[in-house]
């Protein structure tokens, strides 16, 4: 049996295992991955920027796309739309820029009817004078009974005195006192036009509002009292004028024959402006829409009114406006838009611009067309007008295509008409199509309309 021995420090151990990781190459691969990660962690950062760069632009797009379409979309709804301010501050000018128009009127009339007046009180104190004068007793007779103090008093003047002093006496009370009115109206109307109190828009337009409705139970029927009663003043001073022609010329022993011819022209041109007066008067009684309608014509189409259904004839003799006929409609638009001055009111107005419409209510001549197409073709309109008149020639030609072709189906289809679609210039996006649609309405061109409604690409 053999004993073991002991190893000494001498002897080698077991051998140490072998670390595959620990290679160049590995190292070097441990390397790259420390530079990928620092280049991620870069590249990280870049499409950070990159995209704050992107939202912003985003954000620049979405205005720059809501400016160029804010025309054509609607306002955002308000939280609290009877507190907005602004929205008070555009209703509150509307509504003194309307009261303006009427005070601006009822001051030119209480003007010109001062001026007037001024004018009227001159001549009539002139003849007033006078007239009153020949009332009085003759200066020998009043010396007389101022010796005598019991003598009775004077013998009363000739009824034709008194009557002509009486209506020139009447004339001026009426014109001092139509003169007072115009003082009074004017200063109501300055104190309509001042800006109310408030501290917001809306308290202002609500004090306007209020004020304008007091003040017009008051202000109209004052302009109603000062036309009537400037005419009144004026007609019972030219009645005492003739009257007093009439006794002047019949006061001598024989007639004057020359001042009965100035009072009988008299009477025919005071008689002819009264039948004027009339005459517009019944003008306005049997016109519904008529200038010349006032308080006597409104009084009077009421009373006739209620009267309507005893007398048949008073409503078919009454001319009312009917404005709801398409050829009106048609004709009062088209001739408004070819007098518009601002170019402005095309754009709200061109949409309606309808080659369809003129087709069917437009009537045989084409002039009133030709002339507002002209008008809304001009320089001055915006590209937004003009691209819309020359969409409907597109338009118009898809109508006629979806419309039946059989005999009398598109009868309003004249030839002026297609030569005027077809001389004016359209838009390059319109296709051949609607081109040849319309130009199959031309004489011996039946034939086309069938080519007419074939798609663009055939």
């Amino acid at each position: 049996m053999s004993i073991p021995v002991a190893p000494t420090s001498n002897d080698p151990g077991p051998p140490m295992a072998h670390d595959h990781f620990d290679t160049p190459i590995f190292h070097r691969l441990l390397a790259l991955i420390a530079d990928q990660t620092a280049a991620i962690k870069e590249q990280h950062a870049t499409i950070q920027q990159q995209k704050e760069t992107l939202v912003e632009h985003g954000r620049k797009l979405d205005t720059l796309v809501k400016d160029a379409i804010k025309d054509d979309q609607p306002y955002d709804e308000e939280p609290y739309p009877q507190e907005n301010e602004q929205s008070w501050n555009a209703v509150y000018e509307i509504a003194a820029s309307k009261m303006k128009e009427e005070a601006d009127e009822w001051k030119g009339l209480m003007d010109v009817s001062l001026v007037f007046i001024a004018i009227f009180l001159t001549v009539l104190t002139a003849f007033l004078v006078p007239a009153a004068q020949n009332l009085l007793p003759s200066p020998s007779s009043s010396n007389s009974t101022a010796s005598n103090t019991t003598s009775p008093p004077p013998p009363l003047p000739p009824r034709s005195d008194e009557n002509v002093c009486a209506l020139y006496y009447l004339a001026l009370v009426m014109a001092m006192c139509n003169a007072v009115l115009c003082v009074i109206g004017r200063q109501w109307v300055g104190k309509l036009l001042s800006r109310p109190l408030g501290k917001t828009y809306r308290e202002r337009t609500m004090r306007h509002e209020e004020r304008k409705r007091l003040a017009y139970g008051w202000i109209r029927p004052l302009v109603v009292v000062l036309y009537w009663s400037l005419l009144l003043s004026i007609g019972l001073f030219v009645a005492g004028l003739l009257y007093q022609l009439r006794n002047l010329a019949t006061s001598f022993d024989q007639t004057a024959v020359t001042l009965q011819a100035a009072w009988a022209l008299s009477v025919l041109i005071v008689s002819g402006i009264i039948a004027i007066i009339l005459s517009s008067a019944v003008h306005a009684v049997r016109h519904e829409n008529s200038p010349f309608e006032g308080v006597i014509s409104k009084t009077t189409v009421k009373i006739l009114m209620l009267l309507a259904s005893r007398w048949a004839a008073f409503g078919r003799w009454r001319i009312t406006l009917d404005w709801r006929s398409g050829e009106k409609l048609l004709k009062t638009y088209l001739e408004l838009i070819s007098e518009a001055d601002d170019p402005k009111l095309l754009d709200r107005t061109v949409s309606s611009f309808s080659y369809g419409t003129w087709a069917e209510h437009g009537g045989s001549s084409i002039d009133l067309l030709q002339r507002a197409y002209d008008r809304l073709m001009a320089q001055d309109t915006s590209t937004r007008v003009r691209e819309t008149v020359k969409a409907q020639f597109s338009r118009f030609a898809q109508n006629c295509r979806k419309q039946s072709w059989e005999i009398g189906a598109v009868r309003w289809v004249q030839s002026d008409f297609v030569e005027f679609l077809v001389g004016n210039p359209r838009s390059a996006r319109d296709d051949i199509a609607a081109e040849v649609t319309i130009i199959s309405y031309r004489e011996n061109n039946e034939d086309l309309r069938e080519i007419g409604g074939l798609p663009t690409e055939e």
